[in-house]
């Protein structure tokens, strides 16, 4: 058995992806090389091509790493601040993978369809945590709309601001305007009654 600090130690394949990520974030998917990789994480090639067919497989294995958000109530209709609470997580999460936000944002105005793809479930899967919040007519367009917002403000604060992204886009700036824009698209009767008019 090993000691409890070769336990914590990364693996392989978690080094080997850790380098692949923040090159393909660097770089770009087309100029990153499976050789710089090797060379970021102190792996040879043959290693890498041991775990990955090769850098599309890479690639491909990185944007499966992409944060997933917290899921919505069960029942339907939550409050503005639970419902602000969740996509605050959310935000957070990418918040933790800057640079594969920035590389999925680059990569699918590029063209890549498994970039494009991951985008689109990145969204539904902001409008699956939201909707469940919601209730009355129109939910569903309101979910979709804010599920809009949310993502382009992570990839614009991300592409401005880079690594200060989680203190500002978090801060008491970002957070005013993730309200704001919950206040703004949400029809009054989406939200429970009590909670509808909350500032």
């Amino acid at each position: 058995m090993g000691s409890p600090g070769e336990s914590a130690s990364p693996t392989t394949r978690e080094r080997i992806l850790a380098s692949a990520r923040e090159l393909f974030a660097q770089d770009g998917y087309n100029r990153a090389t499976v050789r710089a990789i090797g060379r970021r994480s102190g792996i040879t090639d043959a290693a890498i091509y041991h775990h990955f067919r090769g850098k599309r497989a890479l690639y491909d294995a990185v944007l499966e790493e992409r944060p997933v958000p917290p899921r919505g109530p069960e029942d339907e209709g939550a409050s503005r601040q639970a419902l602000l609470a969740m996509i605050i997580s959310a935000m957070e999460a990418w918040a933790r993978q800057p640079g594969l936000t920035a590389l999925m944002f680059h990569q699918g105005i590029a063209g890549d369809g498994q970039t494009v793809e991951a985008n689109v479930v990145a969204r539904e899967e902001i409008i699956a945590m939201v909707e469940p919040c919601l209730q009355g007519g129109g939910s569903a367009l309101a979910a979709e709309a804010l599920a809009y917002v949310v993502s382009g403000m992570v990839t614009d604060a991300i592409l401005r601001i880079g690594a200060a992204y989680p203190e500002l886009a978090l801060g008491a700036d970002g957070l005013r305007h993730v309200a704001e824009a919950i206040d703004h698209i949400l029809p009054a009767q989406a939200l429970p009654a009590q909670q509808s008019a909350a500032g």
